[in-house]
């Protein structure tokens, strides 16, 4: 039996041409649908990329104003009446981010706070916004 096989073996020399125009079709069928994917991946990737760099630069601004806040208060400095709207180029050799400081009045139950929102805009994706309140403690 196992000479049999091996007799086998030894008359198949390669490969048919039915497996080869197989292979082909195969091939054409899949490598666009691969490529596709790989490259909604990168677009992706590049996008998320983006995203996560306009939220660091609003985050940084954001963090930048309520640390000028914290420091002006403690030397008795008055500054809540100076936040204001802005816009701010963020420190980064980086074109196409911007970010912009919104900065609302309002008041709860006699206390009143300045709601401050710092949008950050990339040239990938949609922009991204953080928020956050400093109540006016006089």
């Amino acid at each position: 039996m196992r000479q049999r096989l091996i007799k086998v073996l030894k008359r198949q020399e390669g490969v048919s041409l039915i497996e080869t125009i197989l292979l082909i079709i195969i091939l054409a069928i899949s490598l666009p649908a691969i490529s596709r994917l790989l490259q909604q991946n990168v677009y992706s990737s590049v996008q998320m990329n983006s995203l996560n760099k306009a939220s660091y630069y609003a985050q940084l601004k954001l963090e930048q104003i309520i640390a000028d806040y914290a420091n002006t208060e403690a030397t008795g400095s008055v500054v809540y009446e100076y936040i204001t709207d802005y816009t701010y180029d963020p420190e980064t050799h980086e074109t196409g981010y911007t970010t912009n400081v919104d900065v609302t009045d309002s008041a709860y139950n006699g206390v009143n706070y300045k709601e401050i929102s710092v949008t950050c805009t990339n040239p990938q994706g949609s922009p991204v916004t953080l928020k956050t309140w400093i109540v006016n403690m006089s």
